[in-house]
């Protein structure tokens, strides 16, 4: 994981538009691969490639389309968007165990079957506008105008909106540059910023700033080093807890413990996954 998404961040980074598309494409374009070439698998080797070109597309997933979803998302949809990943993650397992219970005996189609949805995704992530802070990062502010009025409806609505993200990074670029260390002039003036209103502001720091410089403002600025350590902990957390264990290895621990017959087993399995995201369908705050 910390190697797909190091790599999905330099090619972020790389790419000279339209990131998010060819991104999450390649996303769709890996499942697709490990959909149709893995059922045809004769030896370890290419089952190994397979896995590895899945990786991939699960790095590109895991580090672009939640980006993607908190900068196009509104307000009061983000935080709804943003858990949707993990709801249909399990969903998806709900599904593979309930089709391993009906198709115990082809395992071929069942490894087949993830070419299905990625098929239809493949053409249904075109049809998704460009993130509106991409486009304003490479000083398109034009069609930045263009995707928030698809995104919020109206032009008052992405006129604000625009204003809004525009004004938003151009102040958090002067803060962090007065963060990382003001000369002396700077600290016997106003510590206010003072150039926010320079309108590429932000485009001139970020061409400037390096990969490695961008790894060190997260753990050098106070607030972007509290918000790493609550996501390491809650990561660490769900992975040490060994929740992907009992998720893949449910039905050989259940039957290993006697648990009862394979479709008794399949049952369990599937209503243990589903009552995990239930409290889901309340509504995320």
């Amino acid at each position: 994981m910390v190697i797909r998404q190091y790599y999905w961040n330099l090619v972020k980074r790389s790419l000279a538009g339209r990131e998010i598309w060819q991104a999450t494409s390649t996303f769709h374009i890996g499942s697709l691969l490990r959909g149709l070439r893995t059922a045809r698998c004769n030896t370890w080797e290419q089952l190994l490639v397979c896995r590895l070109l899945l990786g991939i597309g699960i790095g590109a997933k895991a580090s672009v389309a939640p980006v993607f979803a908190a900068e196009a998302a509104a307000d009061h949809l983000r935080g709804r968007l943003l858990m949707m990943w993990q709801l249909f993650d399990t969903f998806g397992i709900f599904i593979g165990f309930a089709t391993v219970w009906i198709v115990d005996r082809q395992w071929r189609i069942l490894l087949g079957t993830a070419a299905i949805p990625a098929i239809i995704l493949l053409f249904l992530v075109f049809l998704c506008p460009e993130s509106p802070r991409f486009l304003i990062r490479i000083n398109d502010y034009k069609n930045a105008f263009l995707s928030l009025r698809q995104l919020r409806g109206t032009d008052l609505q992405a006129a604000r909106d625009l204003y809004y993200v525009h004004s938003q990074l151009q102040v958090s670029t002067e803060l962090l540059e007065y963060n990382e260390g003001p000369s002396e002039e700077d600290s016997q003036e106003s510590q206010q910023p003072s150039e926010w209103y320079r309108k590429d502001l932000y485009q001139e720091k970020v061409g400037k700033m390096s990969f490695l410089r961008r790894v060190w403002s997260l753990w050098s600025i106070r607030r972007n080093r509290r918000a790493c350590l609550a996501a390491f902990l809650v990561m660490a957390s769900q992975q040490l807890c060994g929740i992907n264990v009992l998720s893949f290895y449910s039905t050989t621990l259940f039957r290993d413990a006697g648990g009862g017959s394979q479709a008794d087993i399949s049952k369990k399995t599937n209503a243990l996954d589903s009552s995990s995201v239930a409290w889901l369908n309340f509504g995320t705050k």
